[in-house]
């Protein structure tokens, strides 16, 4: 009986292993890259329109320049400080907008919305980031 040595020796065939699985391995460690880069920025995203919303309740017996002063000094913080800078200056990657609402007299809801697109991913390109808070609040101003 003559013995193929071809069918016995397995020599190469973790190399051809490796070879097959190390693009299937990259290709999902980026992609999970790519999701954790998204849910960061949409958390900093969240981050700032809550601050946003605060800053306009406070701020509600002020004129509309004294409350954009204080959202772009929010803004400013938010670009120049972090893991992963936000570029808010902008206004084709960056908008924010806020509403304020009377519900009823000492009842008001401010509305904040903001989205960023300028998060690039290899492989997948830009992936536009937005987020919408309504934030209630009680307006002590009025006496009532």
């Amino acid at each position: 009986m003559i013995k193929n040595s071809f069918l016995t020796e397995k020599k190469g065939q973790s190399v051809v292993e490796f070879a097959v699985m190390l693009p299937i391995f990259l290709l999902v460690m980026m992609i999970s890259l790519g999701m954790c880069f998204g849910i960061y920025h949409k958390l900093v995203l969240n981050d700032l329109i809550m601050d946003v919303a605060r800053v306009v309740a406070v701020s509600d017996n002020e004129s509309t320049t004294d409350i954009e002063t204080k959202v772009d000094g929010i803004l400013e913080a938010y670009e120049d400080h972090g893991a992963f800078l936000i570029n808010t200056t902008d206004d084709t990657l960056f908008t924010l907008t806020w509403t304020t609402q009377t519900v009823d007299i000492v009842y008001k809801v401010i509305t904040v919305s903001a989205r960023y697109t300028g998060l690039r991913l290899p492989f997948i390109g830009i992936l536009p980031i937005s987020d919408r808070i309504i934030f209630p609040y009680v307006d002590h101003g009025t006496g009532i």
